[in-house]
């Protein structure tokens, strides 16, 4: 079940499927980079770090594009 945060509108955005898939991807991504660590496989980690960023920053830019990127 995807839950969302604590925001006015991520109640609203966890039924979007174009939230549950950038969701589903960054937690794949998140998971699989975990895993990564934990096996100190720095080719997988670093891989995993390139797969997180985007599904975030697309979410962001959909659903949140007043959000500011530091």
């Amino acid at each position: 079940m995807d839950l969302g945060g604590t925001g006015p509108d991520d109640n609203r955005w966890v039924k979007d499927p174009n939230w549950q898939a950038l969701s589903f991807a960054l937690d794949k991504a998140a998971r699989d980079s975990l895993e990564a660590a934990r096996d100190k496989d720095i080719d997988r980690l670093l891989k995993g770090g390139y797969e997180l960023y985007p599904p975030c920053e697309a979410c962001h830019l959909i659903f949140n594009p007043g959000v500011v990127n530091l």
